[in-house]
C-alpha cells in the first residue's frame, strides 16, 4: 500500500485554515470541507463527514524463485485512531447547490483559485489530534509491525502516546527478503460514502 496522496475535486475538497508543515498531539486542526457541484441523485438526504485517520503499516516482500521474477507480499496494518473519537458529521439532510456551467465538471482542483470559480457549499470543522492511540489487536502476518507499534506476544497493541509520522524505505532483511513500512495521518472527507477528499498531514510527537 502506498502513502495516501492529496485528493481534491469540485465534488469534494478539504481546506485547512492555517496549513502547517507539522502538527503535534493535542493540536487542533480547523478548516472546511467544500463542494462546488450539484448532487445529481439523492439531494434530499445527504451526509458529509470528515475524520482524522492514522495508520501503521508494515510490508514484507519475498522473492519466491532464484530469477527474481516471482515474489510474495505480506502486510500488517494497525489503525492508530478510534474513528468514533476522530470523526465529525458536518451535514445531514437536503443539499441543493445551484447548477452552473462551470460547476458541472468534477475536475481536480490544481490551484487555490479553482475553488472560487463556482457556487457551492462549505462546512467548517475542528478536529483535535489525539495524544494517545487506540488499543487493538494486530492480525497474524509474516510482516512484522512491532518496529512501528508496541505489539505483545498475543498480538495486542495497548494504547500508547501517538507516534510521529514515519516512512521506512525498503531494506533487505535476509536473502531475497525486503521490509518496508510507514506511519501516516490524513484527513478524509466523504459525501454519502462516495465522493472522497483526502489531505495528508505530518505529525511530530
Amino acid at each position: 500500500m502506498p502513502l495516501t496522496k492529496p485528493l481534491a475535486t469540485k465534488g469534494l475538497a478539504i481546506y485547512v485554515d492555517n496549513p502547517q508543515a507539522t502538527y503535534r498531539p493535542g493540536d487542533t486542526i480547523t478548516g472546511h470541507v467544500a463542494r462546488q457541484v450539484p448532487v445529481l441523485v439523492g439531494a434530499d438526504d445527504v451526509t458529509v463527514e470528515i475524520h482524522l485517520v492514522g495508520t501503521a503499516l508494515a510490508k514484507l516482500s519475498e522473492w519466491t524463485d532464484h530469477t527474481g521474477e516471482s515474489s510474495s507480499s505480506y502486510t500488517s496494518v494497525f489503525p492508530l485512531l478510534d474513528p468514533a473519537a476522530t470523526r465529525l458529521q458536518l451535514h445531514a439532510g437536503p443539499l441543493h447547490i445551484p447548477r452552473t456551467v462551470d460547476g458541472l465538471s468534477i475536475d481536480t482542483l490544481k490551484t487555490p483559485e479553482d475553488r472560487d470559480r463556482t457556487i457551492g457549499r462549505s462546512w467548517p470543522f475542528s478536529l483535535a489530534v489525539p495524544r494517545q492511540t487506540a488499543a487493538g489487536n494486530v492480525p497474524k502476518s509474516r510482516a512484522y509491525i512491532g518496529g512501528l507499534v508496541p505489539v505483545d506476544k498475543d498480538g495486542h497493541v495497548a494504547s500508547h502516546p501517538l507516534p510521529s509520522s514515519t516512512y521506512l524505505d525498503r531494506t533487505e532483511s535476509g536473502p531475497g527478503s525486503f521490509r518496508s513500512g510507514f506511519i501516516e495521518y490524513y484527513l478524509d472527507a466523504c459525501l454519502n460514502n462516495s465522493n472522497l477528499a483526502t489531505l495528508p498531514i505530518k505529525i511530530v510527537a
